[in-house]
């Protein structure tokens, strides 16, 4: 919309001069210089807008996030007159201003400066209508999504990432009570299904493996990643009971700490051989003798930690990622709290 704000602004013009002078020969000639200068020009009249910063729409409606307010003035007026140079005049010259120069800061603030601004530019029967067909939109679009919020909420609490799905940390009685103030029935219903709690008892007792040491956790990774890139040929749907993660007999859950050990049951599985000759066997002395060098370094590595944390007196713990919101609440009371919102 149109707004009266006058202001005044300097911009660099042009201007040019051109004089006559005799040759070397005898020749009349001209010849035109050019200088840069600073002109203040006065501007009364400009044309408000929003310049949005991407182009969002959802059903026709601009979303955009962010706005860079501005004027665009094409009325500037200007001269220069100055000894021997030719006087010039400018009219309709157009400039862009931003919300600093009407009041309108980074903030947002209601300035003394952009209540001036309003009190000449805004008119209820113009502006009224508008505001009220941006509000009524912009309803629309938040009642859209807000009801998404609910119905995704109502499947599985946003709480439920943050309090269990990024928190290792997390009880079995912790993880069945939080489940219980779900929305979803279903999701209530497991905490009393048994097939799932035998599932949940696999995880924790794969977390308490994994937890006892960083040799358990490495050990346990070198099993499943050996599982999951062979799972498909022959000799390790045979050996499935073995080396497969999700059978509570595989090897990824039993550190063995002597090497020959390992070797013999390899060879019992016929799961061991020489490098070169692969189709005996998918695990040889050069990966074992590599698992071992890691294990000891490993070892070596958290007997050189406990010292120094031993020296200085303090325990080392394995923590969860997720840090407790109100340490003088329960996690049941902190995911209650969370899921009324």
């Amino acid at each position: 919309s149109k707004c009266h704000w006058p202001i005044q602004k300097y911009k660099d013009k042009q201007v040019s001069k051109t004089t006559s002078y005799t040759d070397n020969e005898g020749n009349q000639k001209t010849k035109t210089e050019y200088k840069t200068i600073r002109v203040l020009f006065s501007f009364n009249d400009g044309v408000f807008n929003a310049v949005t910063k991407n182009d969002a729409k959802w059903e026709g409606i601009d979303v955009s996030r962010g706005f860079a307010p501005e004027l665009h003035y094409s009325d500037g007026v200007g001269s220069h007159d100055e000894h021997e140079w030719s006087p010039t005049s400018w009219s309709n010259e157009p400039i862009t201003i931003s919300g600093d120069d009407f009041g309108l800061n980074a903030q947002y603030e209601e300035t003394t400066e952009f209540t001036n601004f309003m009190n000449q530019n805004y008119s209820n029967d113009t502006h009224e209508p508008r505001k009220a067909e941006i509000a009524a939109n912009f309803k629309k679009y938040t009642d859209f999504y807000t009801q998404q919020f609910v119905e995704k909420e109502q499947v599985l609490s946003y709480a439920f990432w943050y309090f269990c799905y990024n928190n290792d940390g997390l009880s079995k009685d912790e993880l069945k009570a939080v489940l219980s103030l779900e929305q979803n029935e279903t999701l209530k219903t497991l905490v009393d299904d048994a097939e799932y709690i035998e599932g949940i008892n696999m995880v924790y007792d794969k977390l308490a493996f994994v937890n006892t040491s960083p040799k358990h956790l490495f050990w346990f990774t070198f099993w499943h990643d050996v599982w999951v890139n062979n799972l498909l040929m022959s000799i390790f749907i045979e050996n499935e009971d073995f080396l497969s993660p999700y059978k509570h007999t595989s090897i990824c859950y039993t550190l063995i700490e002597d090497k020959q050990a390992l070797i013999d049951t390899l060879k019992e599985k016929n799961l061991y051989g020489p490098v070169n000759a692969i189709t005996k066997g998918w695990i040889n002395h050069v990966i074992v003798d590599l698992l071992y060098a890691k294990l000891e370094d490993i070892g070596n590595a958290e007997k050189n930690e406990a010292a120094a944390a031993q020296e200085v007196n303090i325990q080392v713990e394995l923590d969860g990622l997720t840090v407790a919101l109100n340490e003088n609440m329960s996690i049941e009371e902190q995911y209650a709290m969370a899921c009324k919102y």
